[in-house]
């Protein structure tokens, strides 16, 4: 049997279909453990197929000894230390803020992956992600290029405030990089969003990046709470383990773990408003469809 194939020839226990139906995190839980090998193969061809923009991330990350001094003020570092901390804090940038904002066209098989987890549909993982990869590859390059001009924009901007802040004291140059930062986090939401939706309807970019700011700003309070866990889930792997096995780990599960939650919300909010609406309107148009017919037969 092949990584990312074969092995469907024997049944499994399956799903009773007279067993209750669950609900919430219960079936989250009961569809993580029962998808858990096919959630870790998808996460190795999701982690190798975004090497570039995580290496980009990894590269660009805003990393210095200075900040790691400034989050560890009491400690004293020797220079291997150091280095061993920059490695680390730069992996975990990248790591996060890939889980995050995603890396384009991966990301959109990534997420036709998880949503066939969270509808509870078979999906093959090789073949699947690599035609949502192709079908959404032009809106995911748009995507992940907006994320980079976006990413080295905002970086620039929250570095500039708070130096002309450490400079001068002044509050203005502080408020200035909180509204900064507000802006990033309500983006980094967006994505919780925009490639499930890039995946499940037929829409222009334009579409696409206001549907899903509508669904950050809606669904604001349960978006803190994902990223507040996702975080957690994040600074825990690479605080008990070494930098580089934590990386090992991500490739083969942790990026799954940190993503599936996001991604069975974003999932289950989309079919419950846009997909519901989509049908009902359909619905509609065929009824008046079939009255007009009704009345030129008559």
């Amino acid at each position: 049997m092949g990584l990312f194939g074969g092995g469907y020839t024997k049944e499994g226990p399956g799903v009773d279909k007279n067993a209750p139906k669950k609900k919430g995190v219960f079936l989250y839980f009961e569809i993580f453990f029962r998808k858990f090998w096919k959630l870790v193969q998808a996460d190795i061809l999701y982690f190798f197929t975004s090497l570039p923009i995580i290496m980009i991330l990894y590269v660009f990350a805003p990393v210095s000894s200075d900040l790691i001094i400034r989050i560890v003020p009491d400690a004293k570092f020797d220079e291997q230390i150091m280095s061993t901390m920059q490695l680390g804090f730069r992996a975990m940038f990248a790591i996060g803020l890939f889980t995050l904002w995603g890396s384009g066209p991966a990301s959109a098989g990534y997420a036709y992956i998880l949503r066939s987890f969270t509808r509870e549909q078979h999906a093959w993982i090789l073949s699947d992600f690599f035609a949502k990869f192709k079908e959404n590859f032009k809106q995911g390059i748009v995507v992940v290029i907006v994320d980079l001009f976006v990413f080295v924009l905002g970086l620039n901007a929250l570095m500039f405030y708070f130096s002309c802040f450490t400079g001068t004291n002044s509050g203005i140059w502080l408020l200035f990089a909180y509204i900064t930062f507000i802006m990033l986090l309500i983006y980094t939401f967006l994505h919780y969003y925009i490639y499930q939706i890039m995946i499940t309807f037929e829409c222009s970019i334009g579409q696409l990046y206001k549907n899903s700011m509508i669904f950050a700003m809606a669904k604001l309070p349960m978006n803190v709470l994902l990223t507040v866990i996702m975080l957690i889930l994040l600074y825990s792997m690479f605080i008990v383990i070494n930098p580089m096995l934590a990386l090992v780990f991500s490739a083969f599960l942790w990026i799954g773990v940190m993503a599936f939650p996001i991604a069975f919300y974003a999932s289950k909010t989309i079919d419950k408003t846009l997909l519901n609406e989509h049908i009902l309107k359909n619905k509609s148009e065929k009824d008046e469809n079939d009255n007009m017919d009704w009345e030129e037969e008559e």
